[in-house]
């Protein structure tokens, strides 16, 4: 026979074991490519046509949340100037009140001048008695201690003292609180 009439074996001298288990993981792997390219050619559509329909609902659905959101910011700043102006409102009550007990106060000493002995005091007259006597708050719908007690200036626990308050007791709305104790104590 001559060299072109032999047939040639290429896999002559290899290990047949081997061979299957390279033969094996090759079609395997070639089944996996064809499987994820399926895969991703059905991905991008649906059989129905459904995905742009899909696609507007989320679109909604995000525009209600981005309302929402503004509502709630828009809320919580609204929320945030009434209780500025309320604390506004209750700065300019005590400034009032500070400023007419000053002029009295100046009144007083300037009258201690005009020919009285030294030494001789003066009686507390009505007016003086306002400033001396306690001061009260009427419980509101939504007041709690800390919120009162951010009005006044005062602390939690000073309130809880000065209106025999215990740990657990409640405020309802209509009671009377003392705000502001009378200058004895």
């Amino acid at each position: 026979m001559s060299a072109l009439g032999k047939k040639t074996n290429r896999f002559k001298g290899r290990d047949p074991e081997r061979l299957k288990k390279f033969a094996l993981w090759g079609g395997s792997g070639l089944i996996l490519l064809l499987l994820i390219v399926i895969a991703f050619r059905g991905c991008g559509s649906t059989p129905d046509g459904t995905t742009g329909e899909l696609e507007s609902r989320l679109a909604s659905v995000e525009d209600t949340l981005l309302k929402i959101e503004e509502q709630q910011v828009k809320q919580q700043e609204q929320n945030n100037r009434s209780d500025r102006q309320e604390d506004f409102q209750v700065l300019v009550h005590r400034l009032d009140s500070l400023d007419k007990r000053l002029k009295e106060i100046e009144e007083k000493v300037a009258g201690m001048g005009d020919g009285r002995k030294q030494g001789q005091g003066t009686a507390v007259t009505g007016d003086d008695a306002d400033f001396l006597r306690e001061k009260t708050y009427s419980v509101q719908s939504g007041d709690t201690l800390y919120s009162i007690s951010q009005k006044y200036g005062v602390s939690v626990d000073d309130l809880r003292r000065w209106n025999d308050l215990g740990r657990g007791d409640v405020i309802r709305p209509g009671q009377k609180l003392v705000v502001v104790p009378d200058s004895a104590e």
